[in-house]
């Protein structure tokens, strides 16, 4: 027969359960056991409780694991590809490309110039565009009065 495992007792319990042994009268009240078994009672809901919420937690917490445990093998993926598409990149050597970056850059600067000598002519031809209207506007005003001198003296 195999031993009962350890467990705690209250002075009272051991004193019952000594005397029961021993062919003893029991000498505690009845209501000390009581009290202190509804307050084991109590006890033990308590720890239940406490041990449903806490399985809760950790079920969520596995959870959550989970998910960063994916979220950070989709990010690693991610990251080995980018790597071997950036050294693909580096590797590649492009003789040209010196050369036709700065022949790039030489042919914007003189589009920029050009651009800036275009709009200098199109202002001037706007100003004497304007000029010349204001002064057929002013011939055409003259005419018009002249016109009307004219067919009153008719």
């Amino acid at each position: 027969m195999t031993r009962p495992l350890k467990t705690r007792r209250s002075k009272a319990q051991k004193d019952q359960l000594n005397s029961a042994r021993h062919g003893q009268e029991i000498v505690a009240s009845i209501a000390e056991p009581v009290s202190e078994s509804q307050a084991a009672e109590d006890q033990l809901v308590h720890a239940m409780d406490q041990l449903h919420i806490a399985q809760d937690k950790a079920k969520d917490l596995y959870g959550a694991l989970c998910v960063e445990r994916q979220k950070c093998q989709r990010t690693a993926a991610r990251k080995k590809k980018l790597e071997k598409h950036i050294m693909l990149l580096q590797s590649v050597e492009l003789p040209n490309a010196k050369g036709d970056a700065a022949r790039a850059i030489q042919l914007l600067e003189e589009t920029k110039t050009e651009n800036s000598h275009l709009q200098h002519e199109l202002s001037h031809v706007m100003e004497k565009c304007a000029r010349a209207a204001i002064q057929q506007e002013t011939k055409h005003g003259v005419l018009k009065e002249k016109l009307a001198k004219s067919q009153r003296i008719k």
